[in-house]
């Protein structure tokens, strides 16, 4: 079957060279490894590094020479107008949320692909102090609920390396925790998983499975040791169970669906990217939600370990706040090729965990 492995943009091929066209609706160009039928009725495997979006007049170059044409289908246009101006602003939150397509004027313009979007419900807004921009309270409520440490998915149980730096003495007081958690988010696990979840949110955003698997999988293989790989899979597979059994989706029945089949386990960031962007969270939101939530999780390792106590335990999350706003800030801006974490000692200490002979933490 004949492969194409790299897409030139409109203008940027000889289109004199196109063999073959391959037309498809706007929810279907964006795409990284999927079998698509060109017009001819020819196949061809579409087998990019990455997710990519197909524009209209692009050319997907043939590995074994010639290019085949991307043609935008041809798709009705819905227009929604808005009885004021902060029915409009919500309307295009939604649409914007989602990252769509559409023209703003006195009235919006999108495509058909999102009509069921017109469908969801706008809840009541708490006043702007009481909530984090752009959340309504039925959002704030899932992603606090999903993230707090009662959730069922064992997060207490695993300490990330903390509890063999702490047997040798290299955490010890306030300022040495504090220091190991800003690293474990702004340098290790905190900014591969924030990539992941920023990845998996915008594939499920855009209803893309393939993009979702890559994702996965790059979250997956980005794990040092066993105990870390045991610390992300177990948590991922418990969250999305028990997310789509008290919120149900069918785009998440979809992905655990065709995890199974493909084999793979559950990255947690990607499960939680996964889950946010279809209960409509904010990216934003949901990175800072996760890594607050990562830090926390740390803070309470330490106080269990006798490090430090409950009132130093708050004053190491105060002084993290910048450390994880900056983090996923970074995250929302940052290439995708610059994927990797560059925290050795944490990596260390987890390996030498795993043979440590007196042990509260699975990790």
């Amino acid at each position: 079957m004949p492969r194409a492995v790299a897409v030139h943009p409109r203008g940027q091929w000889p289109e004199a060279a196109a063999v073959d066209a391959v037309t498809l609706a706007y929810l279907d160009r964006h795409r990284r490894r999927i079998r698509l039928v060109a017009d001819s009725g020819a196949a061809f495997l579409l087998d990019l590094p990455r997710a990519r979006h197909l524009a209209d007049g692009d050319g997907l170059e043939l590995d074994g020479g010639g290019y085949i044409k991307v043609c935008a289908a041809p798709e009705a246009i819905i227009e929604i107008e808005a009885a004021d101006r902060e029915s409009l602003l919500r309307i295009a939150w939604h649409l914007g949320n989602r990252h769509l397509p559409l023209q703003v004027r006195p009235s919006i313009r999108s495509s058909a692909p999102m009509r069921r979007v017109l469908h969801i419900p706008i809840t009541p807004m708490m006043p702007t102090a009481a909530r984090p921009e752009g959340v309504s309270d039925v959002r704030l409520y899932r992603v606090l609920t999903w993230l707090s440490p009662g959730f069922p998915i064992g997060a207490y149980s695993y300490s990330h390396g903390l509890e063999t730096a702490a047997e040798h003495g290299t955490v010890h007081d306030r300022k040495t925790l504090q220091h190991w958690i800003a690293a474990v988010v702004a340098l290790g696990a905190g900014r591969m998983d924030a990539d992941t979840l920023r990845d998996a949110h915008r594939a499920a955003s855009a209803q893309d499975l393939d993009a979702l698997a890559s994702a996965n999988r790059r979250g997956l293989a980005f794990r040092a040791t066993a105990e870390m790989a045991l610390e992300t899979t177990a948590q991922g597979e418990a969250f999305l169970a028990t997310c789509r059994a008290a919120w149900p989706d069918p785009f998440l029945d979809r992905a655990a669906v065709m995890l199974k089949e493909a084999g793979d386990a559950v990255c947690y960031a990607a499960a939680v990217g996964a889950v946010t962007a279809c209960a409509g969270i904010p990216l934003g939101c949901a990175l800072t939600a996760y890594l607050h939530a990562m830090s926390a999780n740390l803070v309470s390792v330490g106080l269990r370990l006798g490090i430090v106590g409950q009132t130093d335990g708050q004053r190491i999350l105060a002084a993290l706040e910048p450390v994880v706003s900056s983090a996923a800030a970074d995250a929302l801006t940052r290439n995708p090729a610059a994927f990797g974490g560059a925290a050795l000692a944490v990596e260390l200490a987890s390996m030498a965990h795993e043979t440590q002979y007196t042990r509260l933490f699975r990790s």
